[in-house]
C-alpha cells in the first residue's frame, strides 16, 4: 500500500471513530434532554390537575356547608347570603382553572374528558345562589341535589386525574427504560469507538516506534557503509597516491615525470571526487559534527593560500588576500570545515579562471539577524555565473553553464557541500550579485574572538632531535606497510612494522620506540583498543606521541582517537609531506620531504 493512501485511510478512520464518539454523547445528551423534559410536563400536570380537582372538590364542600348552615337556620339571612355567595364565587375560580392551561390540556385529549369540561360549563347558573328564588325547604333540597351532582362531578374529575397519573407514570417508566437503553446503548457504541481508537493509536504508537528503530538503524548502517566504503576506497588510493609521490621524488626521464604527475593529478581528483561524494552522504545523513576552537587568522589565511597556490593553474594566476584591521587576531570556529568551505571555493575560482586574479577578503558585517558575522569573499576574473543559473548552482550534482563548466568535469557537489558546511557552522555560503567580469561567492559565519591565550590541551612533543627516529607502524595491509615504510625510510628513520593491534602492543612493550603510528581498523585488535593498551603499559607508554593513520574520517573516529590518549590524525591517503610536518609536530623532527 502506498504511504500516502495508508496515511488517508489512518485519517479517515480516526475522523470515523472521533464522529462516532461525537454522535454517541450527543445522543446520550438528547436522551437526558427527552427524558428531564417528560418528567418536568409529568410532575408539572399531575401536580396542577390533582391540585385544581382537590382545592375545587374542597371548596364546593365548603360552599354545601354554607347552605347547610342557611337551611339549619331556617332562612337566608343577609349575612349568611353574603358568605354563601362568597364561598360560591371561591368555587368558580377554581372551575376557572379548568378552563385554560396545563389542566384544560390534560382534560382536552380524550371524549370522555371533554364531555366532563362541557358539564363544568353548566355548573355555574345551577349552584348560584344569587339565582336561587327559593330559599324554601324544598327549595334548599333541590340546591342540595344540584349541588350532590356537581360533586359526583368533581369526584369523576378526580379519578381521571388518578387514572392519568397512573397512566403517566407508566408512560415515565416506559420513557426512563428506553432512555436508559438508549444511553446505555450510545455508551457502549462511544467506549467502543472509543476503545477502538486508543487500540489504533496504541497501534500507531507501535508502528511509529519500529519505523523509528527501523530509521535509526538504517541511519546507522548508513554511517557504517559510509565508513566502510571510505576505508575500503581510502585504501587502496592510499597506496596509488602514496606511491606516486614517492616515485615522483626519484631520479625520471622528462616525459616520465609527465606521467608521473598525471597520475598523481588524476588520483587527488579520484580522492576528490570520493570526499564530496562522502561528505554529502554525511549531510544528507545528519552525520556532520561542528567543533568550535581558536583560530589564528592571519595563520588561517596564509595556511589556505599556501594550498591553492598549490593547485593545477594557480601560476597563471595572481592570488591574494586582505583581512580588515578591525578584526580579532584569533577568533572561534571549525578550523578544518572552514578550510574546506573556502579550500573548495577558491579553488573552483582557480580553475574556472584562465588569467587574471583570484582574491580571498575577509571582513566583519552585520548578519539579517543584527548580529556581527565574519565575512570571506572569493573572487575571480573568470566567466562569472550564467544569470539563469545563478539560483540552481547550489543544488547537488548541479554545475554552471557549458560555457564555464565544459573544459572541467566534476560531481557538482562542492557547493552544495559548502553551502550545507558553512550553515551548520551558522552561517551561510552565496553568489554575491555581479559587479563587473567574474563571480564572487560570500561565505559567512558567525563572528566569535578566541582569548589570546588558548587553554586547551595541546600533545607537547618530545624534546628535538637530530638523528633518525624509530617508529612502530601498525598497518594490516601490506602494500600500506609498503607506502609508509618506504616514505618514513625516505624521511632518514628507521621503521618496525606490525600486522595488527596485538603484536604492536607487544613490540611496544619489546623494544622502546620514539613514534607510533597506529591503523584503526586491524585485525584482532583495532587501534583504538591498541592505544588504550600502550598508554596504559607504565610511563613510557604514557609519553610516546601515538598518532592514528586511518581511512576512516568520520568525526566520531577523531573523538575515539582523542579519548584513547591518540595525540594526532592523519586520514589516508597520506603524502610523504604530511608525514613529514605531523612527525616534525609531535616528535620534534624537521621535515624532510621535498
Amino acid at each position: 500500500m502506498r504511504p500516502d493512501l495508508h496515511a488517508a485511510r489512518r485519517r479517515w478512520r480516526s475522523l470515523a471513530v472521533l464522529a462516532a464518539v461525537a454522535l454517541s454523547a450527543l445522543g446520550i445528551a438528547a436522551s437526558l434532554y427527552s427524558f428531564h423534559a417528560l418528567v418536568t410536563r409529568f410532575y408539572v400536570t399531575k401536580e396542577n390537575l390533582v391540585f385544581v380537582s382537590t382545592r375545587a372538590e374542597v371548596e364546593l364542600a365548603r360552599y354545601s356547608s354554607s347552605l347547610l348552615g342557611m337551611a339549619a337556620a331556617r332562612g337566608a339571612s343577609a349575612e349568611a347570603l353574603t358568605e354563601a355567595e362568597l364561598r360560591f364565587d371561591i368555587f368558580l375560580s377554581r372551575l376557572e382553572l379548568f378552563r385554560g392551561g396545563v389542566v384544560a390540556e390534560a382534560l382536552s385529549e380524550g371524549q370522555e374528558e371533554r364531555a366532563l369540561l362541557a358539564r363544568i360549563e353548566t355548573i355555574e347558573p345551577a349552584l348560584d345562589p344569587r339565582a336561587v328564588q327559593d330559599w324554601s325547604p324544598e327549595g334548599m333540597r333541590a340546591l342540595e341535589r344540584r349541588i350532590s351532582g356537581v360533586a359526583l362531578l368533581m369526584q369523576e374529575i378526580s379519578l381521571i386525574a388518578l387514572r392519568r397519573e397512573l397512566r403517566s407514570e407508566k408512560e415515565l417508566l416506559r420513557v426512563l427504560d428506553t432512555s436508559v437503553a438508549a444511553s446505555g446503548a450510545f455508551f457502549a457504541m462511544g467506549t467502543l469507538a472509543l476503545l477502538f481508537f486508543l487500540r489504533a493509536r496504541s497501534r500507531a504508537l507501535r508502528n511509529a516506534e519500529r519505523a523509528r528503530a527501523a530509521a535509526e538503524a538504517a541511519d546507522r548502517a548508513k554511517g557504517d557503509f559510509l565508513a566502510k566504503m571510505s576505508h575500503e576506497i581510502r585504501t587502496p588510493l592510499n597506496a596509488v597516491i602514496g606511491l606516486t609521490n614517492l616515485l615522483g621524488g626519484t631520479a625520471l626521464a622528462t616525459q616520465q615525470r609527465q606521467f608521473v604527475e598525471t597520475m598523481e593529478a588524476a588520483g587527488s581528483q579520484l580522492l576528490q571526487v570520493v570526499n564530496d561524494v562522502l561528505d554529502f552522504s554525511r549531510l544528507q545523513a545528519g552525520r556532520v559534527e561542528i567543533a568550535a576552537a581558536p583560530i589564528e587568522l592571519r595563520g588561517f589565511v596564509d595556511r589556505l593560500l599556501l594550498v591553492i597556490g598549490g593547485l593545477p593553474g594557480a601560476s597563471r594566476l595572481a592570488i591574494s588576500s586582505s583581512i580588515a584591521p578591525d578584526l580579532p587576531a584569533r577568533i572561534l570556529g571549525d578550523d578544518a570545515r572552514l578550510m574546506q568551505v573556502l579550500s573548495n571555493l577558491l579553488a573552483n575560482a582557480v580553475k574556472f579562471t584562465r588569467e587574471g586574479e583570484v582574491r580571498l577578503d575577509v571582513s566583519a558585517e552585520r548578519g539579517p539577524d543584527g548580529g556581527e558575522v565574519l565575512r570571506f569573499a572569493v573572487s575571480d576574473t573568470g566567466p562569472g555565473i550564467p544569470e539563469e543559473m545563478r539560483d540552481e548552482i547550489f543544488e547537488p550534482f548541479r554545475q554552471a553553464g557549458a560555457e564555464r563548466l565544459r573544459p572541467h568535469e566534476g560531481t557538482g557537489l562542492g557547493l552544495s557541500i559548502s553551502r550545507g558546511l558553512a550553515r551548520l557552522m551558522g552561517g551561510n555560503v552565496v553568489l554575491a550579485p555581479a559587479s563587473g567580469r567574474g563571480a564572487c561567492f560570500v561565505t559567512t559565519i558567525p563572528l566569535r574572538a578566541a582569548a589570546t591565550q588558548d587553554d586547551a590541551r595541546v600533545a607537547a612533543p618530545v624534546a628535538s632531535r637530530s638523528g633518525p627516529l624509530v617508529i612502530l607502524v601498525a598497518e594490516d595491509t601490506p602494500t600500506n606497510q609498503l607506502v609508509i615504510r618506504l616514505m618514513l625510510e625516505g624521511l632518514g628513520h628507521r621503521v618496525r612494522i606490525a600486522a595488527n593491534g596485538v603484536e604492536a602492543v607487544e613490540a611496544f612493550v619489546a623494544e622502546a620506540c620514539d613514534l607510533v603510528l597506529l591503523d584503526i581498523q586491524m585485525p584482532l585488535m583495532d587501534g583504538f583498543e591498541a592505544a588504550r593498551r600502550i598508554r596504559g603499559s607504565g610511563a613510557r607508554g604514557r609519553a610516546v606521541p601515538i598518532l592514528a593513520l586511518s581511512a576512516f574520517t568520520q568525526p566520531s573516529d577523531r573523538d575515539e582517537a582523542t579519548r584513547c590518549g591518540i595525540d594526532g590524525f592523519l586520514s589516508k591517503p597520506v603524502r610523504q609531506k604530511n608525514l613529514a610536518e605531523a612527525l616534525s609536530r609531535f616528535a620534534g623532527e624537521a621535515p624532510r620531504a621535498a
